[in-house]
């Protein structure tokens, strides 16, 4: 038995990546998970998400490239907006009450003109 190794080292080729240029990397990980956030944020009533989109979204925006895309940068920045306008500003219970308040007005006045006409069926 022999314990010599039978490969020889000049035989041997070691695997190397060709470069990529910046046209042929990627979506930028940062930028998707902006997006993916925003949209949880949105759906969910999530703050923590929307803020982590939005201060993703500026990190971004700092490290931008000159061949970024800044079409999706502007669709994050709108979903995000939108979410944090629904979150803060659109108050949905404030409506409910006063939609509850106008029902009841008007159920009032139903309720008031109705014993006026029995009255009239009555005589």
């Amino acid at each position: 038995m022999s314990t010599r190794d039978r490969r020889s080292e000049e035989k041997i080729i070691y695997y190397q990546p060709a470069p990529q240029t910046e046209d042929q990397q990627g979506g930028d990980l940062q930028q998707i998970l902006s997006f993916i956030l925003g949209f949880v944020g949105i759906m969910m009533k999530q703050k923590i998400c929307l803020w982590v989109a939005l201060f993703m979204l500026l990190s971004n925006f700092a490290n931008i490239k000159q061949t970024s895309d800044v079409k999706q940068m502007i669709i994050n920045a709108g979903i995000i907006v939108m979410g944090m306008v629904s979150l803060y500003y659109w108050q949905p219970k404030l409506e409910e009450q006063q939609l509850q308040a106008q029902m009841a007005q008007q159920q009032q006045g139903a309720a008031a003109s109705e014993p006026v006409l029995e009255e009239k069926f009555e005589q």
